[in-house]
């Protein structure tokens, strides 16, 4: 009866990594989403406001890359050597898009007033960035991810994967998602 039991068990998780790879899968358009219990801070006069939000809602014809984190306070160091990194490159606005969604259901009980806080302070820090807060777990179900991890998606600019990295990145790992992001560029600019 162990056996079988720990024999399902692993059929389960080889099932939710193939789904995973498959969402991810070079070349394949990530599934759209529509987030729409919370959704894209917007800031207008300083006044805070959500609005619906999905992957379609990108700006179009740019390469991209998507953070999908956990509403939790170790998130932040996981993703900060590459927001780091794309800071250092100044990549321009109109030319390459970043956009955070973070999983708001990953909050530790008892935060969500305070990561509702920080996404907000942040907004207003970086008005120009585009986060994205899924009280609903949408695009983790949509994307076939796993709760409370961390992940890179890098699109072209039809909004194909190109790349995509679970979890902390090593400097390689950064400099891999930059060196392909300046592809995308000079591809952009060879059209």
């Amino acid at each position: 009866m162990k056996r079988s039991v720990w024999m399902l068990a692993a059929a389960l998780l080889w099932l939710g990594s193939v789904s995973q790879v498959q969402a991810f899968e070079k070349g394949a358009e990530l599934p759209d989403v529509t987030i729409n219990k919370k959704g894209e801070l917007r800031i207008d006069n300083d006044r805070i406001s959500y609005a619906p939000w999905g992957i379609s809602e990108a700006k179009a014809g740019i390469p991209k890359i998507v953070f999908h984190i956990p509403a939790r306070m170790s998130s932040q160091s996981i993703i900060d050597p590459m927001t780091d990194r794309l800071e250092a490159e100044d990549f321009a606005e109109d030319r390459f898009q970043a956009i955070t969604v973070v999983n708001l259901d990953d909050a530790l009980w008892g935060t969500a007033g305070i990561v509702a806080s920080e996404l907000e302070k942040n907004k207003r820090k970086h008005p120009e960035a585009t986060i994205v807060a899924d009280d609903g777990s949408r695009a983790l179900k949509a994307w076939g991810l796993q709760r409370k991890a961390t992940y890179f998606i890098l699109l072209d600019a039809e909004d194909r994967v190109i790349h995509s990295h679970e979890g902390q990145m090593e400097q390689t790992d950064i400099e891999q998602f930059i060196k392909l992001i300046k592809e995308q560029l000079d591809q952009a600019d060879a059209a």
